[in-house]
């Protein structure tokens, strides 16, 4: 691939032009020019395109992103599609149902799952949309290559007997908090500090613990300084005849109500 067709902006790759240029359409205004004070506040549609960005950046290095996305049998181009498109549902759903945070309009962004011991009050018309996504989802599963298709269902697997085994039952009375990104550009200025909080404070005022599930060893630190402790650990690719990296560590961290 030449290096002109590598700096393409995510925008502009075939199958995801058009709709990400219909959420790119929802802004109402030029979030770059923003005055309103910074704080945390509930992502909207309008500010996905750019979180979405964000969360590509963030994740671009990530070990296990890596493994279950670059195999030897990846399309480029339509694995960074997919990715894209992946995340774009994801961040909709949680907007969707409010469950989601950003700071300074997408520069950093999180979302996370209620305990699901929680009552269900979704209306009938949230219950056709949660179907719809389910369907859009199996549809983009069934474009993973072969080996990509492998590595999540490794990952899950791996991931179910992981947190069945640490945690059990309980897992329905915890909140689980997932896909913490900040642009890499905007780092070391608290967004992240500020979004974990925004979920542990839910989690706290419900008097639940919180849950996370950490694909690179390096945040492990970041995650205990807000006070996330290490109940178990897995790890992916070591049985792998198509992985030629060490094996990968994923770690399962929980903090307690305060």
């Amino acid at each position: 691939m030449s290096r002109r067709v590598q700096k393409r902006n995510f925008w502009e790759w075939p199958m995801i032009g058009t709709p990400l240029a219909l959420l790119k359409s929802l802004r109402l205004k030029d979030v770059n020019r923003s005055r309103k004070p910074m704080g945390v506040e509930p992502l909207t549609y309008g500010q996905i395109p750019k979180a979405t960005r964000s969360v590509r950046d963030a994740f671009r290095d990530d070990p296990v992103e890596s493994y279950i996305l670059n195999t030897p049998d990846s399309h480029e181009a339509l694995t960074r599609g997919l990715y894209t498109l992946w995340n774009v549902v994801g961040l909709a759903t949680s907007a969707r149902k409010k469950h989601a945070f950003t700071v300074n309009d997408g520069d950093a962004v999180v979302s996370y799952d209620p305990a699901s011991a929680n009552k269900d009050t979704r209306s009938l018309f949230e219950r056709i949309l949660d179907v719809v996504t389910k369907s859009i989802i199996r549809v983009l599963q069934v474009l993973d290559s072969p080996e990509q298709s492998r590595r999540k269902k490794e990952y899950r697997f791996k991931e179910e007997i992981a947190i069945k085994d640490a945690i059990g039952d309980r897992i329905k009375e915890i909140i689980t908090l997932r896909g913490l990104a900040t642009a890499p550009a905007k780092r070391r200025r608290g967004y992240g500090s500020m979004l974990m909080k925004a979920v542990t404070s839910i989690a706290d005022v419900q008097g639940r613990s919180t849950m996370l599930i950490s694909s690179n060893v390096d945040n492990t630190a970041f995650y205990e300084s807000h006070g996330f402790r290490v109940v178990i650990e897995f790890t992916i690719g070591e049985h792998n005849p198509t992985w030629e990296g060490d094996p990968l560590i994923v770690r399962v961290m929980v903090r307690p109500p305060a």
